[in-house]
């Protein structure tokens, strides 16, 4: 598995809350695009139990950093109609897969770096899939992982499973992508921190 990068994370970041609705604040997307870029994937692979729309633009966002390649796995054909719909201009960003998500992801996928499942899929076997990647490692991020929503990550190796406090109603929905402006980036030479600050659209003047 690759070392983390803070660039990649960090431009992934950024482009996942320009895609975004407007006026929202940081969200789901944004956080999965970092997650994705900063380990430097290469083979992102979604699998959906229903169509893709925000999620699989995180992984675009990621894909752009990273020079990698987003794979979804939908369960029909009506899904596979709905993701590109959702996705618009983006769809042909994207490699669209219909089958059993597990089967493919044993078999088509196994050098997959970055596994986004939808837990509802697997039916409480998302550890099994997470064992199941390659010799390099690879992270896993499952949602719907709790009643009402809830993520779960894993990252290969050791095993260890972390709980997210998000739920998905802070996923912005399978609609048309709009832009969104307004965020500045800035690194604080002398501690490297990173911030982030909102700036109001309807403010003329910065003081």
């Amino acid at each position: 598995m690759a070392s983390w990068s803070a660039e990649n994370a960090t431009k992934a970041y950024l482009q996942a809350l320009t895609m975004g609705k407007k006026g929202n604040e940081p969200t789901t997307m944004a956080f999965l695009a970092a997650l994705a870029a900063g380990h430097s994937s290469k083979l992102m692979v979604m699998a959906s139990a229903g169509s893709c729309g925000a999620a699989a633009l995180a992984l675009v966002c990621a894909s752009r950093q990273t020079g990698g390649h987003v794979v979804c796995i939908l369960c029909s054909v009506e899904e596979l109609a709905a993701s590109r719909k959702a996705l618009g201009q983006y769809a042909n960003t994207v490699e669209f897969a219909v089958g059993d998500a597990w089967n493919l992801l044993s078999s088509e996928y196994t050098s997959a770096d970055f596994v986004l499942m939808d837990c509802k899929i697997f039916g409480g076997e998302q550890e099994r899939v997470a064992r199941g990647g390659g010799s390099g490692g690879f992270v896993c991020v499952g949602y719907n992982a709790l009643r009402g929503g809830g993520w779960r990550w894993w990252r290969s190796g050791g095993l260890g499973a972390q709980f997210l406090p998000m739920s998905s109603n802070r996923i912005p929905g399978a609609g048309h992508v709009k832009e969104k402006r307004g965020w500045v980036f800035e690194v604080d030479e002398s501690t490297g921190e990173e911030h982030f600050y909102k700036l109001n659209s309807s403010s003329s003047n910065i003081k």
